[in-house]
């Protein structure tokens, strides 16, 4: 850091780098360059533009500040301990001459200088109390408790943007009006937990971020490419008709819920909420049970993903077949695990109806 501060003059000037433009500092260096990039990136992340304003705002030197480098002989004022904002304000508000000789009571202050920096001030706020800006980063940096700030800091960026769960809530609240907030935590919470592949959990993110294109939205992108179904030949295909709504697609998940419940005595619901997105915490209270429920559900939709835009939906055997490869799998782990009860208590009544078949 103390080479840092050098390149730059002073640690002040390190400390300060960011608040100023590019081209107010000397040539930086790439390992300085970096961060200025970065903070650069977190203010655009917090929707601040054209500059941060906070009490740590340089007045000198400083580009965004076109009113102060204007003034003459500026220089009087850092001479006086007068470097950032703060250091002119009280709750808010510029600081009257007599009050400004009162926190700086060493040196006399020339009312004509003040009345020019008043001048500047107001013309470049736009009056006595500048407004700040919320910068939870500024917070963090400044504060004297600097334990494990790369975590803090990470989670003030994080926080700063909508949660990719909450873009996505919109998106199938937008097809799918029905769902509910409670629905939409249900289904983001026990998303991932039941499926053992690494593979299969990227199947189910991308199916709740809704990442696989339709008909409709590749002819948006495409103009060329057709909007209508593949199968059906909808003239607006979108990703819930591809995975739902397609009378084809509709056959397929009634017999997969219909030999759900003739052989394994789940509940009979075709509902987007219970198949889709896998809401069924209400229709079967044991766990062991709905881990069950859940993997099947999801199963036949990666049938579906698999046959995505092909004119034929996945048959009823496709999906049985692609359970049961995955179960040799689920066992190991659970074995792994030192579980290998719980693997029976789960799939029992599935081997006991859909036995594996074994080579030789």
């Amino acid at each position: 850091m103390l080479l840092h501060a050098l390149i730059l003059g002073s640690l002040e000037s390190l400390s300060l780098c960011p608040m100023r433009k590019l081209r107010d500092s000397t040539f930086l260096p790439p390992v300085l360059k970096a961060p200025y990039l970065a903070w650069q990136e977190a203010l655009r992340i917090f929707g601040i533009k054209p500059f941060l304003i906070s009490p740590h705002t340089p007045l000198w030197g400083n580009s965004h500040l076109p009113h102060f480098r204007n003034l003459l002989d500026f220089i009087y004022w850092p001479n006086l301990q007068i470097k950032c904002l703060r250091d002119l304000l009280d709750q808010g508000t510029l600081l009257t001459l007599p009050k400004l000789q009162e926190r700086y009571p060493n040196r006399p202050i020339d009312p004509f200088r003040y009345m020019q920096l008043q001048h500047a001030f107001r013309g470049q706020f736009g009056g006595c109390n500048p407004i700040y800006h919320k910068f939870a980063v500024t917070n963090v940096l400044h504060s004297p408790d600097s334990q494990k700030l790369v975590s803090v800091l990470y989670k003030s960026l994080l926080e700063a943007k909508p949660s990719p769960f909450q873009l996505a809530f919109a998106k199938w609240q937008l097809i799918l009006p029905s769902i509910t907030d409670d629905m939409w935590e249900e289904a983001t919470d026990r998303m991932y937990y039941y499926l053992i592949s690494t593979r299969d959990r990227l199947i189910s993110f991308k199916i709740l971020h809704l990442y696989y294109y339709s008909p409709k939205r590749l002819n948006r992108i495409f103009p060329n490419k057709s909007p209508l179904c593949p199968r059906c030949s909808c003239p607006s295909a979108d990703f819930l008709h591809v995975l739902w709504v397609c009378p084809k697609v509709q056959n397929f998940w009634s017999r997969v819920v219909q030999c759900l419940s003739d052989y394994l005595d789940l509940p009979q619901v075709i509902s987007p909420e219970a198949c889709i997105l896998g809401v069924v915490d209400d229709l079967v209270p044991q766990k062991y049970t709905r881990i069950l429920y859940r993997t099947l559900l999801f199963y036949a939709r990666k049938a579906i993903i698999q046959h995505w835009l092909q004119p034929v939906p996945p048959s009823f055997d496709h999906w049985v077949n692609l359970v049961n490869r995955m179960l040799p799998m689920i066992k190991i782990t659970y074995e792994a695990r030192g579980m290998p009860d719980k693997f029976v208590k789960i799939w029992e009544k599935w081997l006991d109806a859909f036995p594996l078949q074994h080579d030789g």
